[in-house]
């Protein structure tokens, strides 16, 4: 299961000890973790996973943690710009090209953004919003789609190809519908490079439970593999 980092703190945290609790009665043993994007992608996305193992002892083996917690982050992805470009750019370093003052409710009334850079300017005419600039890692992708980029001396929209990068899928996965449609998608897709780690767990814990299972029957070498 996955959902938004407040489900945690919803209701004062009832609806999520509800949820467990269903889960458990219906004997699930139950593991979470909130996790982000930005460990293996340039995305600040923090998601609730819950994981139920139905069948089985746990025997001490656990799917989580997974990611910067577990030190397996992935660093193929450490820069941005590596995402944040029109598809046909052969990308670059960006930094100290444009700078373009974005206003938000700090003590100067403003945040400074850099080509390369993400730009949040969901709610535009809010004065309390803090933290629409991105430094290396673009913002939560939402179904709206107002995140921005600097290029060319311009602030311009996210396209839908940089918001499949940012949240792992193979360039035009979602191309043949329209731009809103799949800002749409993207917007409340879960990131790929997430759920292939919680998988890849997964098949780890299957994979050990049944080489136990035939102890007897493997050499002492394969026992030890």
């Amino acid at each position: 299961l996955e959902n938004v980092k407040g489900l945690l703190s919803h209701d004062n945290g009832r609806t999520f000890a509800t949820i467990h609790r269903v889960l458990t009665d219906l004997d699930y043993t139950v593991e979470c973790q909130v996790v982000n994007t930005k460990w293996f992608l340039p995305q600040n996305r923090e998601r609730i996973f819950i994981f139920g193992r139905y069948l089985g002892n746990p025997s001490g083996r656990k799917v989580f943690p997974v990611g910067e917690s577990s030190k397996k982050s992935n660093n193929r992805y450490t820069e941005v710009a590596n995402c944040l470009q029109h598809p046909g750019h052969s990308g670059g370093n960006y930094k100290g090209m444009t700078m373009i003052k974005i206003p938000e409710a700090t003590k100067q009334g403003y945040a400074v953004a850099e080509e390369g850079d993400s730009i949040n300017l969901s709610v535009p005419d809010s004065k309390t919003r803090r933290g629409r600039i991105g430094k290396g890692v673009a913002q939560t992708l939402d179904t709206g789609m107002q995140q921005y980029t600097i290029a060319k001396s311009r602030i311009r929209r996210l396209t839908p190809v940089e918001c499949e990068r940012l949240q792992g899928f193979p360039n035009d996965w979602t191309e043949g519908q329209s731009d809103t449609q799949r800002y749409k998608q993207l917007g409340n897709a879960v990131s790929v490079p997430v759920i292939k780690e919680i998988c890849m767990n997964i098949i780890r814990i299957h994979m050990k439970e049944q080489r136990k299972e035939m102890g007897a029957f493997l050499t002492e070498k394969e026992r030890n593999e």
